[in-house]
Protein backbone atom coordinates (compact mmCIF):
# COMPACT_ATOMS: atom_id res chain seq x y z
CA UNK A 1 0.00 0.00 0.00
CA UNK A 2 1.26 3.20 -0.55
CA UNK A 3 1.92 6.11 1.82
CA UNK A 4 0.83 9.35 2.54
CA UNK A 5 3.97 10.62 1.01
CA UNK A 6 3.55 8.70 -2.25
CA UNK A 7 0.38 9.82 -2.39
CA UNK A 8 1.31 13.02 -2.26
CA UNK A 9 4.14 13.06 -4.54
CA UNK A 10 2.12 11.13 -7.34
CA UNK A 11 -0.53 14.06 -6.76
CA UNK A 12 2.18 16.08 -7.45
CA UNK A 13 3.86 14.87 -10.67
CA UNK A 14 2.94 14.80 -14.28
CA UNK A 15 3.94 13.06 -17.58
CA UNK A 16 6.26 10.48 -17.70
CA UNK A 17 7.73 11.57 -13.76
CA UNK A 18 3.82 10.69 -13.42
CA UNK A 19 4.28 7.29 -15.37
CA UNK A 20 7.43 6.42 -13.71
CA UNK A 21 6.47 6.78 -10.26
CA UNK A 22 2.70 5.29 -10.55
CA UNK A 23 4.35 2.25 -12.63
CA UNK A 24 7.04 1.55 -9.66
CA UNK A 25 4.44 2.11 -6.89
CA UNK A 26 1.99 -0.37 -8.82
CA UNK A 27 4.49 -3.01 -9.64
CA UNK A 28 5.20 -2.59 -5.48
CA UNK A 29 1.60 -2.82 -4.58
CA UNK A 30 1.45 -6.33 -7.23
CA UNK A 31 4.21 -7.88 -6.07
CA UNK A 32 2.82 -7.24 -2.20
CA UNK A 33 -0.64 -9.30 -3.33
CA UNK A 34 1.48 -12.25 -4.80
CA UNK A 35 3.60 -11.92 -1.51
CA UNK A 36 -0.05 -11.83 0.31
CA UNK A 37 -2.28 -14.41 -2.06
CA UNK A 38 0.98 -17.26 -1.63
CA UNK A 39 0.13 -17.07 2.03
CA UNK A 40 -3.95 -18.17 1.69
CA UNK A 41 -3.42 -21.47 0.64
CA UNK A 42 -1.31 -22.77 3.09
CA UNK A 43 -2.83 -20.71 6.25
CA UNK A 44 -6.94 -20.01 5.20
CA UNK A 45 -9.42 -21.84 5.50
CA UNK A 46 -12.13 -21.07 3.58
CA UNK A 47 -11.86 -22.83 -0.01
CA UNK A 48 -13.05 -19.52 -2.46
CA UNK A 49 -10.53 -17.63 -0.25
CA UNK A 50 -7.97 -19.90 -1.30
CA UNK A 51 -9.13 -20.02 -4.91
CA UNK A 52 -9.10 -16.81 -5.16
CA UNK A 53 -5.73 -16.28 -3.96
CA UNK A 54 -4.33 -18.50 -6.39
CA UNK A 55 -5.89 -17.20 -9.60
CA UNK A 56 -4.36 -13.76 -7.77
CA UNK A 57 -0.60 -14.55 -8.30
CA UNK A 58 -0.65 -15.55 -12.11
CA UNK A 59 -2.85 -12.19 -12.63
CA UNK A 60 -0.66 -10.24 -10.89
CA UNK A 61 2.78 -11.72 -12.07
CA UNK A 62 1.30 -10.74 -15.25
CA UNK A 63 0.59 -6.98 -14.89
CA UNK A 64 4.12 -6.99 -13.48
CA UNK A 65 5.50 -8.36 -16.42
CA UNK A 66 3.67 -5.72 -18.05
CA UNK A 67 4.36 -2.43 -16.10
CA UNK A 68 8.24 -3.77 -16.54
CA UNK A 69 8.09 -3.41 -20.30
CA UNK A 70 6.46 0.06 -19.86
CA UNK A 71 9.02 1.05 -17.68
CA UNK A 72 11.68 0.02 -19.93
CA UNK A 73 9.50 1.80 -23.09
CA UNK A 74 9.95 5.27 -20.99
CA UNK A 75 12.28 7.79 -21.46
CA UNK A 76 15.31 8.00 -19.32
CA UNK A 77 14.62 9.78 -16.23
CA UNK A 78 15.74 13.19 -15.95
CA UNK A 79 18.58 13.88 -13.38
CA UNK A 80 18.25 16.71 -10.56
CA UNK A 81 20.86 19.10 -10.05
CA UNK A 82 22.10 18.28 -7.04
CA UNK A 83 21.54 20.91 -4.17
CA UNK A 84 24.87 23.06 -3.75
CA UNK A 85 25.79 23.55 0.06
CA UNK A 86 26.96 26.83 0.75
CA UNK A 87 29.54 27.54 2.92
CA UNK A 88 29.98 30.75 5.08
CA UNK A 89 32.95 32.61 4.37
CA UNK A 90 36.22 31.38 5.92
CA UNK A 91 38.27 34.68 7.35
CA UNK A 92 41.86 34.28 5.78
CA UNK A 93 44.80 36.15 7.04
CA UNK A 94 46.78 35.71 3.87
CA UNK A 95 49.67 34.35 5.07
CA UNK A 96 50.36 37.30 7.53
CA UNK A 97 49.56 35.52 10.52
CA UNK A 98 45.70 36.50 10.22
CA UNK A 99 46.20 40.17 10.38
CA UNK A 100 44.75 40.67 6.36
Amino acid sequence: MMSGQQMTDLGRATGTGFDRMWLQLMTAHHQGAVASAKTEPATGQNAQAKALAQSVVPSQRVEIAQMATLMTALPPARRRARPVTVLAPVAYGGGRGGRG
